[in-house]
């Protein structure tokens, strides 16, 4: 979860600044009510505001959403938005909207809930004929060589041979696992193919359970292929848009899927790639082929994050739809504790009683633990 940093940090992407203020200044009136859901700090809940907005109604899990409420009485806006802390799923606003926007976004579109929860919100707390944005996401991707992330992992790698241990389980869960170029940024240079669009995702819709796309794009650049690089582009509004493109620097950071063998690539070469991944972003696949001139084809493995998931057989199976699932012991005394938070006893009256009363150290490990648990599930 963002933190208040990650939030006003936020605000240093100005062609996302530019294109949602764009949008809240085409669709706000001084009769609106605005809902911002994901407000994080209520940084764009504010500017709503001081466009006139009626009523605004800032909602969001994190603690962030504190600060927000301070932000926006020092701007002078308090007495016109609503702050709301808890999830979307469970809540019903006050009013309905004439403008509804939200960015759920991780690294991708491809991020738990979002197209789930966005298509919730839009059904249930639009007020017709209102607006909602942003309206599609296009998922777009190209072969890229990344150096500086390549040579971390492998600064890593070197690291355990170092120690005389063969490698090849660390490799398998590096080269089976999305990355992103948050630290190491994949440049305009970096890009070695035509990019292209591999998915489309419309808010509102039934999301699919996973997206698919393939590309067979021209080298545009001489160089050693080390992977696919994948962002998005975004229509928030009829000519309001914006994408986070390598050599771009945006709130969001760009996927990355390592090729097992990086591959050089030449001018006339054409690359195939295919690409799927769920819609909730959990699990990735790719393959690649490159094709010569002479129309030799050098193809690559299928690999995917499930080669690359860290998990003992057991935990894949209790995880798998058709599971059967019982309480482990840990998992009975979590209940326990829950079916304590009744209104009646304390917190410390439940850590006492969970600890057994045995010792200070036990009664404040379990204090902790059920202060943890009042956050997320109590009131």
């Amino acid at each position: 979860m963002y933190g208040v940093y990650d939030y006003c940090a936020m605000a240093k992407d100005q062609a996302r600044v530019r294109a949602y203020s764009e949008a809240l200044a085409r669709t706000t009136t001084k009769d609106s009510v605005v809902i911002d859901l994901g407000t994080g700090v209520g940084l764009f809940a504010i500017v709503a505001a001081k466009l006139g907005a009626r009523r605004v109604f800032a909602i969001d899990l994190s603690n962030a959403i504190e600060v927000g409420r301070d932000l926006a009485r020092a701007a002078g806006v308090a007495d016109r938005i609503t702050f709301i802390q808890g999830s979307a799923w469970e809540l019903t606003p006050p009013e309905l909207a004439d403008v509804l926007f939200y960015d759920l976004r991780g690294t991708s579109p491809l991020f738990h809930d979002n197209f789930r929860l966005v298509r919730h919100a839009r059904k249930s707390w639009l007020r017709p004929p209102g607006v909602a944005f942003p309206t599609r996401d296009r998922l777009i991707a190209a072969v890229v060589r990344a150096p500086a992330l390549c040579e971390r992992l492998d600064a890593a790698r070197k690291a355990v041979a170092a120690l005389g241990i063969p490698t090849a389980p660390v490799e398998q869960v590096f080269h089976g696992s999305l990355h992103t170029d948050r630290n190491e940024p994949i440049t305009a240079d970096d890009v070695l193919t035509e990019p292209f669009t591999w998915a489309e995702l419309t808010y509102g819709d039934v999301p699919p359970r996973g997206v698919n796309g393939d590309g067979s794009v021209r080298v545009t650049r001489e160089g050693l292929a080390q992977g696919v690089c994948v962002w998005f582009e975004t229509d928030v509004l009829p000519g309001i848009s914006y994408d986070t493109a390598p050599g771009t620097q945006r709130t969001y950071a760009r996927s990355f899927l390592p090729f097992r063998s990086p591959v050089q690539l030449a001018s006339g070469d054409r690359v195939e790639v295919s690409l799927s991944a769920l819609t909730d972003g959990s699990e990735w696949a790719w393959s690649h082929t490159v094709v010569r001139p002479s129309g030799e084809r050098q193809a690559g493995p299928r690999q995917s994050t499930f080669q690359g998931e860290v998990m003992s057989l057991d935990a894949l199976l209790s995880s798998a739809p058709t599971a059967k699932p019982t309480l482990t012991k840990e998992g009975a005394r979590v209940q326990g504790i829950l079916s304590a938070f009744d209104g009646q006893r304390s917190l410390e009256q439940i850590a006492t009683d969970v600890a057994r009363g045995t010792d200070e150290d036990a009664v404040h490990r379990a204090l902790n633990e059920v202060r943890a648990l009042a956050r997320k599930h109590a009131r």
